[in-house]
């Protein structure tokens, strides 16, 4: 009776009162949330047209429909839990760079930001954000990573030794279930998925550790 009272209107004479139709009183009884949903549906729209002007999206759609087979273990048993599934997005992860598949780079090179490796990337590198190293990509040389790392393809490379390959990450290194370390890992704190294959040694790191191998190789003003 409210909304009708608030929409009726004074007839003429030999007119009737005019009734709203169902469609206006159900847009009058569900305004908030008819807006609250166009604005998710504004901001999803503006994210997906975000990523994909940075040449991102195809990433990102990849990794909501596949991190989790990638980094979930098989299905609960009674008395046990399902390990957290690992979700990667580049754009807030700020990954800035990527190394496409099919490409190989080599270098003494320093990236400021995050760094995705689709293809191949060797030498003396330097991440200045995270480093996530997909499916298929390979990273070998020295390497040292400022924020954490996830390693879903190879460190190090085929039948080289743990010498050949070192990376020192100053997060959290995590081997999916994809991984291969051939090369030397070594990490602030180490998270290996089951399946993972660390065929070279690694470490965790403690607070005052110094490598100099590391850090001679890389200068840390650049």
């Amino acid at each position: 009776m409210a909304a009708w009272a608030a929409t009726r209107v004074v007839a003429l004479p030999g007119q009737a009162f005019a009734r709203p139709g169902r469609w206006r009183l159900f847009v009058l009884r569900h305004a908030g949330a008819l807006a609250a949903i166009g604005l998710l549906t504004l901001a999803l729209g503006l994210a997906l047209a975000y990523a994909s002007l940075a040449g991102l999206l195809p990433v990102w759609l990849s990794a909501v429909g596949a991190i989790g087979c990638h980094l979930t273990t098989e299905e609960p048993m009674a008395g046990k839990l399902l390990q957290d599934a690992l979700t990667i997005d580049p754009v807030a992860m700020n990954i800035t760079s990527r190394v496409s598949a099919g490409c190989r780079l080599q270098g003494d090179l320093v990236f400021e930001g995050g760094l995705l490796v689709e293809g191949e990337l060797h030498g003396q590198i330097r991440v200045n954000g995270r480093l996530i190293v997909w499916t298929g990509g390979r990273v070998t040389g020295r390497i040292k990573v400022m924020g954490d790392t996830y390693l879903f393809g190879h460190l190090g490379s085929d039948g080289g030794g743990p010498a050949d390959s070192q990376l020192e990450c100053q997060g959290m290194a995590c081997v999916s279930r994809s991984g291969v370390s051939t090369g030397t890992l070594m990490a602030r704190r180490l998270q290996v998925y089951e399946g993972a294959q660390l065929k070279g040694p690694f470490r965790t790191l403690v607070a005052g550790d110094q490598l100099p191998v590391l850090r001679d190789a890389i200068d840390p003003d650049r």
